[in-house]
Formats: C-alpha cells, sequence, structure tokens
C-alpha cells in the first residue's frame, strides 16, 4: 500500500504465474483497504500473452474485448474477458515509457481502449507481432514465422511499422527512443505503441541523470547492504517497517559510507567510463540519495514491499499518479 487506500504493484515480465501472482497481490490489497491502483509497467519487456490478458481480466469485466490480433493470411482473433475480476470498479492509474513492449502494451491498451484506467509517461516500444515457430525436419532447427499483428480494443496497432525496411524501423526506433519515445512530426505514420493520456518528460538536468546513472550502477544497494550488515544493531531498535519509515532518518556516516564508495568505484574506470558531475549536481540530489538508501535498507529487512514504498517517495511519476488518482 502506497498510502492507506492507494495500493502499488510493479510487474516487469509476463510469465506463466503471473496471473496467479496478481491475483494474490489483488487479494492482499483489497484486504488492506485498496480503494485505488497504481499499476507500474514501466520496463516492463513483455512475455506471454496469456499473462497479460489474465492480469487485464481483473481490472475488465462484462465480456469486453482486450485486444484481437489479424493478418494478411489470417482471419481476425477477438480476446476478451471472461470472468469477474478482483479490481473492476477502483480508480487506476498505469505507468509506461518507452521500454514498455509487448505484452505490456497490450494490456495497458486494453486498460486504455475500454476507459479503464488513465496512462501516464511516455509513448511505449511499439512491439505487437504474433510469430508462430515450426520446428523444420532435422528436428533441430527452427523457423520462426511473423503471421499477425497485434491491435488494441479500438484498433490502433501497436507494433512500429516495417513498411520501409528493417533499416528505416531500427532508425525509427532510435529517434524515438531519443526523444523520450515520442516520433518527432516529419515522420508520415505516427500511429503505432500505446500514447499515454498523460506524458511524463523526465528531467534533463544533470543531477537527475546522475541519480539515474548512480541508481543503476548499483552503487545505492552496494552501500546500503554493506553498510546494514556492519551496523545491524543500528536498526534492531525499529519494531516494524513503519516504525522505520517515519522515525529513521540516514545517518552522516552512512551518506559518508556511499560518496567514499561510489567515487572509489569510479577512480578504478577508464575516463570514458566514468560519470561527468559537479559538487553541485551531487548536492541537489542529496535527499534522493538518502532516501535511495534508506529504501534498500528497509528492503534487506522486511523486503520489495517496503523498498519500493520508500523509493516511491522520491519518484515524480509515482507523485503524479497518486495526484491524478486523488483529483
Amino acid at each position: 500500500m502506497q498510502d492507506k487506500t492507494t495500493g502499488y504493484i510493479k510487474l516487469t515480465y509476463f510469465g506463466e504465474t503471473t496471473t496467479a501472482e496478481m491475483q494474490t497481490a489483488l487479494a492482499a490489497l483489497n484486504k488492506m483497504g485498496m480503494q485505488k491502483l497504481i499499476l507500474d509497467l514501466r520496463d516492463n519487456y513483455g512475455g506471454l500473452m496469456n499473462g497479460a490478458l489474465g492480469v487485464a481480466d481483473e481490472f475488465i469485466g462484462d465480456n469486453k474485448l482486450l485486444v484481437f490480433t489479424k493478418g494478411h493470411y489470417f482471419e481476425r482473433t477477438d480476446y476478451h474477458a471472461s470472468h469477474s475480476g478482483l479490481f473492476e470498479q477502483g480508480e487506476m492509474v498505469i505507468l509506461i515509457n518507452e521500454y514498455t513492449s509487448s505484452s505490456g502494451e497490450i494490456l495497458t491498451g486494453a486498460l486504455q481502449d475500454n476507459k479503464r484506467a488513465t496512462i501516464i509517461g511516455k509513448r511505449s516500444y511499439g512491439k505487437g507481432l504474433v510469430q508462430n515457430l515450426y520446428v523444420l525436419s532435422d528436428s533441430v532447427s527452427a523457423l520462426k514465422l511473423t503471421t499477425q499483428r497485434y491491435y488494441t480494443p479500438s484498433g490502433k496497432r501497436i507494433q512500429l511499422p516495417y513498411e520501409e525496411g528493417t533499416e528505416a524501423y531500427f532508425n525509427d526506433q532510435k529517434n524515438a527512443m531519443k526523444n523520450d519515445g515520442a516520433l518527432p512530426a516529419i515522420y508520415k505514420n505516427n500511429e503505432w505503441g500505446i500514447h499515454p493520456d498523460i506524458y511524463y518528460w523526465y528531467d534533463t538536468l544533470a543531477s537527475e541523470q546522475l541519480y539515474t546513472d548512480l541508481f543503476y550502477r548499483f552503487y545505492f544497494e552496494q552501500t546500503a547492504n554493506y553498510y546494514y550488515a556492519h551496523h545491524r544493531n543500528e536498526f534492531k531498535s525499529y519494531k516494524n517497517a513503519e516504525e522505520y519509515i517515519n522515525k529513521y532518518f540516514v545517518s552522516a556516516s552512512l551518506l559518508n559510507t556511499f560518496f567514499v564508495f561510489f567515487q572509489t568505484e569510479e577512480n578504478k574506470l577508464d575516463a570514458s567510463e566514468k560519470l561527468i558531475y559537479s559538487s553541485s549536481d551531487l548536492d541537489s540530489i542529496k535527499n534522493k540519495i538518502e532516501n535511495a538508501l534508506k529504501a534498500t535498507i528497509a528492503g534487506a529487512i522486511w523486503g520489495d514491499d517496503f523498498f519500493y514504498k520508500i523509493l516511491n517517495l522520491s519518484d515524480p511519476e509515482i507523485i503524479i499518479a497518486t495526484k491524478t488518482l486523488n483529483n
């Protein structure tokens, strides 16, 4: 629970057990009083279509259309909601970005077109092909053949078009990534992927990029885990995670450990690989650094639920999602 009435679920991949895991999560959040939900599909790279349909079915009822497929030599096939879901009424926001793809786009398109959720973020990746695998006579080789495309319920195609060849396809995708997920207006065919209802443009300040780089180089995780392993007694006084969230403030000792560690690691790298930043850049993200360290220690003690609960406090898209739900 992100707050008393708002649940949060992060979904990174659609596998065979995703639907069951989603049902378990929703049942638990419903018991805790969830009235609104933030579903985080940022960086979700897809997976099994059945997983996406199973998840969508938990939010959409009345046999509504979820997605359809069609191809030059295949008739249209429709996929509908089939049972009563666990969260068909409450307010919803879905977070996506330019790396949300495939099954993540199927789910997002289903909820957007059925007016079930508000989509926040950037245009999604644009990967929506139906592919069949045919084993050849040697029983070792196989042919993967693209046969159809996926379309959202309103008929919008998900797949970035290949009509002008693979080179143009990759150029378009690269240009979209450089342009925060949106293609420049000069491109003729702009109808692909999932367009958010509310666009969120990432802060391009050097300090914000520095925070992202520090996060994905695992400097927060390594520092916090090291510090916790050597200072367990410091955290034994907190009876539970909620008390920790409300009362713990990152110490000067932990902050100094972080700065020493990441600068030591950076000094091991070649000049071309080192992060470029100024002291003012570091100062401007000090609060976010402290929050990330606090979140990581919470995750080490109480698990991922509390890691994300704290990390989300400084996530601008989560803040926008919460405001959207409250309005």
